[in-house]
Parts: structure tokens; C-alpha cells; sequence
């Protein structure tokens, strides 16, 4: 298997966006998950999160950025009214590339609790975007990024949020050794190679 490239320069650029000015959010902590509001995304688990972490962290925020407008979305912003959540979370809908890139150079952590699937673009746009990632052991590329440590993967991730938290240096550096890693691995040029050497040996 030949994991396909990630556009790093785009995600990388310093785009000098203030999407937290736009959002109404200061210093406060920053969460973001990004994705088409569905099951397989798993929207309601990071709501649920929040819900945990507020316990302490009264003022942090979470913004899911993604098509919505389904019953799933539906399920979500019940979960969030009911647990008085409505102030500390944000639907920002479908959005551009651009905001997304924005979205992850702000973030404090960008999550991703997604089950099991084919894909795993998001988690290392992120990280090409400089933010530190939690991520499931089901994700379909766990298993990379715990064995680089690229990021935490773990099924406990108010836990995981808490020590990133207090210590945040380190967290820091990992997101600074993830964008490295991935400069250096998931180029389309580092990409094109590994097919041209497998074409070649056949």
C-alpha cells in the first residue's frame, strides 16, 4: 500500500486568517472537527467530550466544520442543548478549503474519533497544518501515527485533552515533528516514485 500525498504547501501556508475573531472566540481553548456531519465521523462523541471537559474548562469551544442539515446533525444539536452546551459549540456548515486550513492553524487540538473506514485525508492536513491530533485506535491510520507519534491515539480522549493540556510544550513539539514527517513521507513526488519503483519491478 502506497499512501497517497497531502497537499503540505497549501495546508502549511500561512494564510493570516483570524477565524477566531470571526467565530467570537479568544483565548480560549480550541477544539475542531472536521467532516460531513455523520456517524462515521462522529460528531455526537466530540460533543460528548466538550460536555466532559467543560467540567474544568468552562470557556472552551468546539467547532464542527462540515455538510450537516440531516438527521444526524439533528441528533448532535440535541445532545448540545440539552447538556447546556450552546455557547461553547459552533456549526459552521460546509466551508472552504481555505477556512479548513484556517480552522487547524488555530486550533489548540483538532479531533478525530472517526470509525473505521477507507479513507484518512483530515488527520494529516491537520497535522501539515500544524495542530496537534487525537485520533482512534479504529481510524485507518492509527497504526502510522502511533508508531511515528504523530499524534495520541487513544479511545479516551477528554483524558487525552487534559494532558495535552498540561503540557502543552510537548504537545507542541509533536504537532512541530508531525508537519516535519509529513513533508518528508506523503509528498505527491515521494508518491509518484513508489509507483514508478512498483510499475518497474512487475
Amino acid at each position: 500500500i502506497i499512501p497517497y500525498a497531502i497537499d503540505y504547501d497549501f495546508f502549511c501556508l500561512n494564510s493570516k486568517g483570524n477565524i477566531r475573531s470571526e467565530l467570537g472566540i479568544g483565548e480560549e481553548l480550541l477544539i475542531v472537527h472536521v467532516g460531513y456531519l455523520g456517524p462515521q465521523k462522529n460528531q455526537l462523541y466530540s460533543a460528548k467530550v466538550l460536555f466532559d471537559i467543560k467540567k474544568y474548562l468552562p470557556s472552551a469551544k468546539l467547532v464542527f466544520a462540515g455538510k450537516g442539515d440531516n438527521d444526524y446533525e439533528g441528533e448532535v444539536r440535541r445532545f448540545v442543548e440539552k447538556r447546556n452546551l450552546t455557547e461553547n459549540v459552533v456549526f459552521m456548515g460546509h466551508v472552504r478549503r481555505e477556512t479548513v486550513r484556517d480552522l487547524y492553524q488555530s486550533a489548540d487540538i483538532a479531533l478525530f474519533p472517526t470509525r473505521s473506514q477507507g479513507g484518512w485525508l483530515s488527520p494529516f492536513e491537520a497535522m501539515a497544518a500544524g495542530a496537534p491530533v487525537i485520533v482512534k485506535p479504529s481510524f485507518t491510520a492509527a497504526s502510522i501515527i502511533e508508531k511515528e507519534g504523530l499524534g495520541v491515539v487513544t479511545d479516551r480522549f477528554a483524558p487525552a485533552i487534559t494532558e495535552m493540556i498540561q503540557h502543552r510544550e510537548e504537545a507542541r513539539n509533536m504537532a512541530i515533528k508531525a508537519q516535519s514527517w509529513i513533508k518528508d513521507n506523503l509528498s505527491w513526488e515521494r508518491y509518484g516514485a513508489e509507483v514508478v519503483r512498483i510499475i518497474n519491478e512487475v
